[in-house]
């Protein structure tokens, strides 16, 4: 289908949010009555987690009808029935195949989809009225809940959410908050500040919109820190091709929260800027409790980097055992040749815990016992 200005800027958006594996601009599918069909003008699907996004789009210039009109004919009534249809086809049809930017197909029928947010995004050429800008959800007969966002919010919310997970959080919470305010007018900066000041109480608190200006500097400061978003390129570009699991290895970063990849980032720089090691390995470990999943980052000494395979598999596996982990996640560093260039290379276990004799002596070993 074709896609107006603001879709495409929210796919920008997207794209720079959630990184292009799990950005969905492409989803016409064939319905089992024959007909083509559009999943949602944009789609973010990271492994359970489903954002389905609708897109409004008024011209000033062009309209024909007041702001407030215009805002119940194609937001509040068209907009919320495409994505009644959405969640219509997500219970009723057996395939919906969907791409995003780099070309890669799936069908979203395969996933185990446990979280579905709803978001319906408008951009107008004009400062919203009081009533438009006043609603900020839409909540169904049936019980559906709709975010309603104008466009300039959610420009705003991807810069400061620095990772998909953050964008989970806040849509959770923001569900929460905005049911418990009933009626209440509550500007989106405000929704913003409270989140990030005591999500777990719902009292509104005046004092929270004070320190916006205070959270924003924090996190574009944070964001500096954190961001793998160059990390991820390079991932793109050695992995896609040689390495098979290089979606997955990709997916466990992006469904990092801010302090997993904090704690990631922080472990792989202390790696890639420390000098060979002179023992014969040097290991920076960690679970994410959010996850569920370890990571294992590790570096050779360099007269034992011809085994690094090994080290990197084996490391990886007794880690996952020890924890009880059903995935974890391997990376090792190295400088394979003396004008200092970095090599990294992944590993990545998934299955089910079961007690192995041969991890079991190994953790032992480990431990002195």
């Amino acid at each position: 289908m074709l896609t107006n200005n603001s879709e495409q800027i929210i796919t920008t958006i997207n794209l720079n949010m959630f990184y292009r594996e799990f950005t969905f601009d492409k989803n016409d599918f064939r319905a089992s009555d024959g007909n083509k069909v559009e999943l949602a003008d944009n789609v973010i699907w990271l492994d359970d987690l489903l954002i389905l996004i609708q897109i409004k789009e008024r011209n000033h210039a062009d309209a024909k009808t007041d702001q407030e009109k215009w805002f119940q004919n194609k937001v509040l009534k068209k907009a919320k029935n495409q994505v009644k249809n959405s969640l219509k086809f997500l219970k009723e049809e057996q395939h919906i195949y969907i791409s995003n930017p780099l070309g890669q197909t799936f069908d979203l029928k395969t996933a185990d989809i446990r979280k579905v947010h709803n978001l319906i995004i408008y951009h107008l050429n004009e400062a919203p009225t009081s009533s438009v800008s006043a609603v900020k959800m839409y909540r169904c007969t049936d019980g559906t809940f709709i975010h309603v966002i104008e466009s300039r919010d959610y420009s705003n919310l991807c810069r400061y959410l620095i990772t998909p997970a953050d964008m989970d959080d806040y849509l959770s919470f923001r569900e929460r908050f905005l049911l418990s305010a009933a009626e209440m007018y509550i500007p989106e900066q405000y929704i913003f500040a409270h989140f990030f000041k005591n999500p777990e109480d719902l009292t509104i608190c005046p004092a929270f919109l004070e320190s916006l200006e205070e959270i924003c500097s924090q996190i574009d400061e944070e964001r500096s820190e954190i961001s793998m978003f160059d990390f991820i390129d390079h991932l793109n570009s050695t992995l896609k091709v040689a390495n098979p699991e290089y979606r997955v290895i990709v997916r466990e970063l992006a469904k990092l929260s801010r302090a997993g990849l904090s704690c990631f980032k922080e472990r792989l720089l202390k790696l890639l800027n420390k000098e060979p090691v002179d023992f014969p390995v040097s290991l920076l470990r960690f679970v994410s409790v959010r996850t569920g999943c370890g990571y294992v980052l590790m570096k050779l000494c360099r007269d034992q980097e011809h085994h690094w395979m090994n080290a990197l598999r084996n490391l990886t596996e007794q880690f996952k055992y020890k924890h009880r982990l059903e995935r974890c996640l391997g990376v090792i560093i190295m400088h394979p040749d003396d004008n200092r260039m970095i090599d990294v290379n992944w590993a990545y276990i998934e299955r089910p815990w079961s007690f192995d004799p041969i991890l079991e002596r190994q953790l032992e070993y480990e431990l002195g016992l």
